[in-house]
């Protein structure tokens, strides 16, 4: 197979393409049975003397400490001969590494195969991954070098798949849980107001674990892939949720904290309880969250140096198309606008102005019936 690769980094495929394997190695290959999250990205990366390698790339994470574990990488170079298209597979070990940014933090995924002393980088970005070169830099060039995530991420124990999100789960009391792809839920009908955390899985793969913040955490068993088990402090089963199909997402509004920045005609917002970062919609009450942000943040700094702020806000987040980029992504829609709070990091959203939506009406003073506003 004699190819030539466009860019410095895909030029090295080819060379690692050598050592790779085309027979299919255990994946994932882990010495105790722990339950694995597998998150795919796929695309077609360009290639000189070929159409194209088309890739897909499987991440592999520990479902209960989010430490990754293994990857693993098909590779299809088109027509790469005259038998038609070549595919390797390659496996090995990968790393996060994060960097702080002005306006976003630069995450990038170091992948180490087992066959070589290469290091593949990619930078995520929502929900792709970009191929970068050697030395860690974006490849100045107009042709495709982004992965694309899948819209569905699997959790495993062994060989059997355990729980699989996106997924809507529920029962005739109109209780229901939203197990997303990217990490979150909501949960509605167990307290007044619905729930929105980080959902991971026990260290033995039985049990889901919701962490909506504040030392509340709820478990629920995974008798099989199509019931949950609501359980007490005493493992007792005290409400039963079953799968529904299709898929919708819970649309209802929450109340989230988060670290807030607007550039470039863009607003993104850092949950606090997950650690996701969103876009922000140009929808609802948008214009009141982007005139109070830049009201404070323009108090002391100047516009190169702004930065993120602590937002309060009653919305939703939906799956809608991105300003740039294929599929659709998670995307904050701002119902209503609380507050600015003079922080630069997230604090635990555990006092009594983050948790009750409560808004004081005047109605009457000095005994005077006052007439509701607009």
């Amino acid at each position: 197979m004699k190819l030539r690769i466009l860019g410095v980094a895909t030029a090295v495929l080819v060379v690692v393409a050598a050592c790779a394997k085309t027979v299919e190695p255990p994946f994932p290959d882990v010495s105790q049975p722990i339950p694995v999250l597998l998150t795919t990205y796929s695309g077609t990366l360009p290639c000189a003397d070929c159409p194209g390698i088309v890739v897909e790339l499987t991440l592999a994470t520990d479902a209960h400490t989010g430490e990754p574990i293994q990857y693993r990488e098909h590779r299809t170079y088109l027509e790469a001969d005259e038998n038609g298209d070549v595919t390797v597979v390659e496996t090995g070990t990968w790393e996060i590494h994060r960097t702080g940014e002005p306006f976003s933090e630069r995450v990038v995924y170091h992948l180490r195969p087992d066959q070589s002393t290469v290091v593949f980088r990619y930078r995520a970005i929502t929900n792709t991954l970009r191929l970068l070169d050697q030395t860690g830099n974006d490849i100045e060039s107009l042709l495709n070098y982004t992965l694309v995530r899948s819209d569905t991420v699997h959790i495993l124990l062994g060989d059997h798949a355990i729980i699989s999100a996106p997924a809507l789960y529920g029962d005739s009391t109109g209780a229901a849980l939203d197990v997303r792809s990217d990490g979150s839920f909501v949960l509605r009908g167990i307290i007044p107001r619905p729930l929105f955390g980080k959902w991971s899985v026990s260290e033995r793969g039985d049990t889901l674990l919701l962490d909506a913040g504040c030392g509340n955490l709820y478990r629920l068993g995974l008798s099989d892939d199509s019931t949950l088990a609501l359980l007490d402090e005493n493992d007792e089963v005290t409400q039963s949720l079953d799968l529904r199909s299709p898929y919708e997402p819970i649309d209802d509004t929450l109340r989230l904290m988060g670290m807030y920045s607007y550039f470039a005609d863009a607003g993104w917002f850092t949950e606090c309880r997950t650690g996701n970062r969103y876009p922000v919609a140009q929808l609802g009450d948008n214009a009141a969250l982007e005139r109070a942000y830049l009201e404070r943040a323009y108090l002391n700094a100047k516009p190169e140096s702004l930065h993120s702020l602590l937002a309060v806000i009653d919305g939703r987040i939906r799956p809608m198309p991105p300003m740039e980029g294929p599929g659709e992504l998670p995307t904050l829609i701002v119902d209503r606008f609380v507050e600015i709070r003079p922080a630069r990091d997230c604090v635990t959203p555990c006092d009594k102005s983050f948790t009750e939506a409560t808004r004081w009406i005047l109605v009457e003073a000095a005994g005077t019936p006052v007439p509701p506003s607009d």
